[in-house]
């Protein structure tokens, strides 16, 4: 079961094998309305679905990461397809 709670405090229950239907009606309204909403995921990130489309809001750790992390770690797809071997 999901909780889910409005700025109004309207608190509505949503069992769990709704809850993708429930996402998929929200991202839909969000494109109709021109707004938008947010939910956590199941790792705890925080996204926004703005216009029906998906943003992940990076947490202060994740902005540390990045601005610290040696960029050369990083392979572009066409790299990583080569070392898998696709």
């Amino acid at each position: 079961m999901v909780v889910l709670q409005t700025d109004n405090n309207h608190i509505f229950k949503i069992d769990s094998n709704m809850l993708k239907d429930t996402k998929e009606f929200l991202k839909n309204l969000s494109i109709k309305k021109n707004s938008k909403f947010s939910y956590m995921d199941e790792i705890g990130d925080t996204i926004v679905v703005e216009n029906g489309k998906e943003y992940v809001v990076p947490t202060a750790d994740d902005v540390v990461a990045f601005y610290t992390t040696n960029k050369d770690d990083f392979v572009s797809e066409e790299g990583a397809k080569k070392l898998l071997g696709v």
